[in-house]
């Protein structure tokens, strides 16, 4: 199993990720049994026939096979696998804080019945909010001063779209429209456009209406891409065709120069090669602004020593749902997890996504459009303001 940043202390192991596993069903027995008592007392039953453990643990297993195998591919399964998932992770816990609580406190059966049943109604509902969820959008705007800049600019950053089975173009058009609103002067995908474990193949993507949705994204310098984990190989002929239709331009180890600043895409090494940073710092002069567009922000280090006046990034999705949320903040650290931090000279902004993966619910989270006004420092401004901004280069 592939190791996950920060992660490495349980998929790095497989006696720890089997001890691991053993807990899961151990816990999904356990509300079972705890479930089906509520029932036979509400019920006034003498027992189930077992149905209550048999049904249980087909959802556990269902939801470790989701976690295992993310290629299926039809919406009308994995969407409500991925629910169930939701369901079991959520209802499982709170069965288990419920029956603490129930054995500290010595309540009767009957309250120990009634609040397990509520705690099934409270899941239910919890988890169709949070599908509910994954269908909006916020903006979050933020304003950065930046030595070297004549005059604002306006840049808008999104990420981890993860078009595929749980995003479509109904969507992409959510999120164009809401990025039109604000008249962007360039649009930054820092990488998992596509899904490519779900169903983002020629097959099973709309390909041509998610083109179309992207291609009325209205910006003067256009939308630029950067590679994710997710996203297919950089030679993938299928993925090139996309990204012409939808004319999106791909940095791939490359640099932009634009008139007052340079944007350095780095290309993600989980499926792709990746040039050192050395190597495309070397071809920035230091007279102007540095921003580098990096999906993953485990490599924001790297950023910070070469002294980049800007990093973008998403990946993390800002844990999408709570618990998760909680733990991956607690592994990754509060400057790698979400937001907008400075270490050093250098500002780091990591974007929760515009979509979701693996999972169909956003939970404690919200999709995000990240909203950015790099603006002249108070020296600079009074500078000279007569500096061409029109038209940009790449540098190979």
């Amino acid at each position: 199993m592939q190791t996950i940043h920060g992660f490495g202390w349980l998929t790095g192991s497989t006696w720890r990720l089997l001890l691991f596993l053993l807990l899961c069903l151990c816990v999904i027995v356990l509300s079972a049994w705890h479930t089906e008592r509520a029932v036979c007392y509400i019920f006034d039953i003498q027992h189930t026939f077992g149905c209550i453990y048999i049904l249980f643990v087909m959802c556990g297993l269902v939801l470790m096979m989701h976690e295992a195998d993310h290629s299926w591919q039809l919406e009308w399964i994995r969407i409500p696998i991925g629910l169930l998932s939701v369901f079991m992770l959520y209802y499982c816990v709170f069965s288990l804080v419920w029956l603490l609580f129930v054995g500290i406190f010595g309540l009767p059966l009957i309250i120990d019945s009634y609040g397990t049943i509520f705690i099934l109604l409270c899941t239910c509902l919890i988890v169709l909010i949070g599908f509910v969820n994954t269908k909006t959008l916020r903006i979050v705007s933020r304003s950065l001063p930046m030595p070297g800049i004549q005059k604002p600019y306006h840049i808008v950053l999104i990420s981890d779209i993860h078009l595929g089975t749980f995003v479509n173009s109904r969507h992409v058009r959510r999120i164009v429209k809401a990025i039109n609103k604000i008249h962007p002067d360039i649009v930054v995908i820092a990488g998992d456009l596509i899904d490519n474990g779900g169903s983002s193949s020629q097959a099973g993507m709309e390909v041509s209406r998610v083109a179309h949705q992207l291609r009325n994204i209205q910006s003067p310098d256009g939308v630029i891409l950067t590679l994710g984990n997710h996203d297919p190989l950089a030679s993938n002929e299928f993925f090139l065709s996309f990204l012409q239709e939808s004319n999106i331009k791909l940095l791939n180890n490359e640099v932009v120069e634009f008139p007052d600043f340079y944007i350095i895409g780095r290309t993600d090494p989980s499926q792709n090669l990746r040039e050192p940073i050395d190597n495309l710092i070397c071809k920035c002069t230091k007279e102007k602004p540095r921003i580098i567009v990096d999906h993953d922000p485990w490599y924001i280090g790297e950023a910070v020593s070469c002294e980049a006046n800007l990093v973008l990034s998403g990946h993390t999705h800002a844990g999408q749902f709570f618990p998760a949320s909680a733990i991956v903040r607690c592994v990754l650290g509060k400057e790698k997890f979400y937001g907008h931090h400075i270490i050093g000279k250098t500002h780091c902004i990591i974007s929760a996504g515009a979509g979701v993966f693996n999972l169909p619910v956003r939970i404690g989270t919200r999709n995000e459009i990240v909203d950015i006004t790099i603006v002249p420092e108070r020296s600079d401004f009074y500078g000279n303001k007569n500096r061409n901004t029109k038209g940009i280069s790449v540098l190979r």
